[in-house]
């Protein structure tokens, strides 16, 4: 073969490898439907890899990176999606999966477990979330965990107040606290942070209707 002919396929073979990890990446951006699936590209650290992260409608995410060379890693709870990347196929999410929940969903439902909530109330907000879209929605899985734990701490820390608060609604002046029962106080208390906590959480599960 000569100098010009192999200088010939060399550039073919280049031109037919990026094509190749072209459209790998464009597959994977395709794969995001927002409603199973999101995909969002990441601007890369380094020059030789694109990154995206893909969250399914469970919550569980996951990290790939496809390099100039071909070469596709995932880091996540998903990982086994690179195979599919690799092949140059659509991904579609791992999430039917009974024995197993994603990271997220088991933070919001140990949120709700650390919740003055009822366990009724428990029950079915943990149902909300199972039913919650990750993928079809704005907000980052964290974020809505972070709610979700906001909203339990700002009743928690707000019980004294609440029961100064209630106190006074009886009309039980700063002097005579003594004079009230405290176990009733608190049970009030209780009470409303029960059904201030449900209202905020359930408001936050909302679309898991």
């Amino acid at each position: 073969m000569s100098r010009g002919n192999d200088w010939e396929k060399q550039i073919k073979d280049a031109e037919a490898h990026a094509a190749k990890i072209e459209q790998m990446r464009q597959n994977l951006q395709n794969s995001g439907d927002e409603r199973n699936l999101r995909v969002e590209k990441e601007v890369p650290v380094f020059g030789d890899e694109t990154q995206y992260k893909l969250t399914d409608n469970t919550g569980a995410r996951t990290e790939i990176h496809i390099k100039d060379s071909g070469n596709v890693e995932a880091r996540g709870e998903q990982a086994e999606l690179a195979d599919h990347v690799a092949k140059g196929e659509k991904v579609r999410p791992l999430s039917a999966r009974p024995e197993t929940q994603s990271n997220i969903r088991q933070q919001a439902y140990q949120a709700i477990d650390a919740s003055v909530l009822t366990e009724a109330e428990k029950t079915e907000l943990k149902q909300r979330v199972e039913n919650y879209n990750f993928a079809g929605v704005k907000e980052k899985p964290d974020e809505v965990v972070e709610s979700l734990k906001t909203a339990v701490g700002r009743q928690e820390n707000k019980e004294q107040e609440d029961a100064e608060k209630i106190q006074q609604y009886r009309g039980v002046s700063n002097k005579k606290k003594q004079d009230v029962p405290e176990n009733s106080a608190r049970t009030a208390n209780k009470g409303m942070m029960t059904a201030l906590t449900a209202e905020a959480l359930k408001d936050i599960a909302d679309k898991g209707r």
